[in-house]
C-alpha cells in the first residue's frame, strides 16, 4: 500500500486580464513584456473575420509586428515546426497567440522552440517523444482566446495531432503557461452559432472531467515536489472552479448559441472556459 499525497498545488498563467474591451489594454501589456517585435500566431479564419485586425489597430505605430497565420484545427507536429520555424526567421521579443486552442497551443510551443530550439517531438512525454524536459523560460507569451471553449488560455499545455498514428499527445510543463492571459468575451461575438455550440460542450467537458476525476489524496506522495505532476488531481479550489463552471456553461449556452450579440452570455461563457 502506497503512502497518498497530502499536498496539492494549483498554478495557472502567471495574470489574467479578463473582461469586454481587455484587449484594448493589450499594447501596455506587450510593452510591460519587453516591446519590440511582436508574432502573431493564429489563422486564417480568426484573421478574415478580423479580429486580428481589430487587435492590431491598438497597436501603435512603431510597434513591429510579424503574423503566422496557417493554424489549423488540430495542429500537426510539423506545424508546430512550422511556427517555430517562422519564429525563428522573426525573432520576436513577445508572442501573441490569437483565436482558438490550436492557434493558443501552436503559440505557446513556438514560445518554447524560438527559445531552447529542437523540435516539438522532442519535448513530448516517451515514448511518442524524447521527454525532454523544458530547461527554462520561454519567449515571452500572451494568449486571447476568441472561442469560449479548450481553455488553453489557463493551462500548461500544448496539444500536438499525430495523423500517421491517429494519435494526440502533449506537452505538459509549468513553463508553458501564458505569462499574460487576455479574455476579452468581445472577440467571441462573432463566432457562429455551431462552433459556439461545440466549444460551450467542450468547456463543459473539462469542467466536469475536472470535478469527477481523483482526488489528489487518492494518488501516490511523490519523492519530492519536483516529482508531483503538474495536474496532480483534483481538489478543493479546482472543485470550486469546476462547480462554478459547470453553472456558467450550464446557463448560458443555449443564450450564446441563439444571439451570438448577448454580451451577458458571452462574458460568462468565457469566464466558464477559462475556470474549467
Amino acid at each position: 500500500m502506497f503512502e497518498t499525497d497530502s499536498v496539492w498545488e494549483y498554478s495557472m498563467a502567471d495574470r489574467l486580464k479578463f473582461g469586454p474591451g481587455a484587449v484594448q489594454e493589450l499594447p501596455a501589456e506587450i510593452e510591460r513584456l519587453g516591446g519590440g517585435t511582436v508574432l502573431i500566431v493564429t489563422d486564417e479564419g480568426v484573421r478574415d473575420a478580423g479580429i486580428v485586425d481589430t487587435v492590431v489597430e491598438t497597436f501603435p505605430a512603431d510597434l513591429r509586428y510579424e503574423i503566422f497565420d496557417d493554424v489549423e484545427p488540430d495542429p500537426s507536429a510539423a506545424l508546430f515546426d512550422r511556427a517555430a520555424r517562422y519564429a525563428d526567421e522573426v525573432n520576436p521579443d513577445v508572442i501573441v497567440g490569437i483565436g482558438g486552442g490550436s492557434s493558443i497551443d501552436v503559440g505557446k510551443a513556438a514560445s518554447l522552440l524560438s527559445t531552447h530550439g529542437g523540435e516539438v517531438l522532442d519535448y513530448v512525454a516517451q515514448p511518442t517523444g524524447e521527454g525532454q524536459p523544458i530547461p527554462g523560460s520561454t519567449t515571452p507569451y500572451v494568449a486571447v482566446p476568441t472561442t469560449a471553449g479548450t481553455g488553453s488560455e489557463s493551462t500548461s499545455v500544448a496539444v500536438v495531432s499525430l495523423p500517421e498514428q491517429d494519435l494526440k499527445v502533449g506537452i505538459s510543463d509549468r513553463h508553458l503557461f501564458p505569462d499574460l492571459s487576455v479574455v476579452d468575451p468581445a472577440l467571441t461575438v462573432s463566432l457562429p452559432p455551431a462552433p459556439t455550440a461545440y466549444s460551450g460542450l467542450d468547456a463543459l467537458s473539462h469542467a466536469i472531467e475536472g470535478y469527477t476525476t481523483r482526488r489528489f489524496d487518492a494518488k501516490e506522495r511523490p519523492d519530492s515536489p519536483a516529482d508531483r505532476p503538474d495536474y496532480g488531481g483534483r481538489n478543493l479550489l479546482s472543485d470550486t472552479l469546476c462547480r462554478q463552471a459547470i453553472e456558467l456553461v450550464g446557463d448560458n449556452l443555449r443564450r450564446a448559441v441563439n444571439n451570438g450579440e448577448d454580451l451577458d452570455a458571452r462574458r460568462n461563457m468565457s469566464l466558464g472556459a477559462t475556470m474549467a
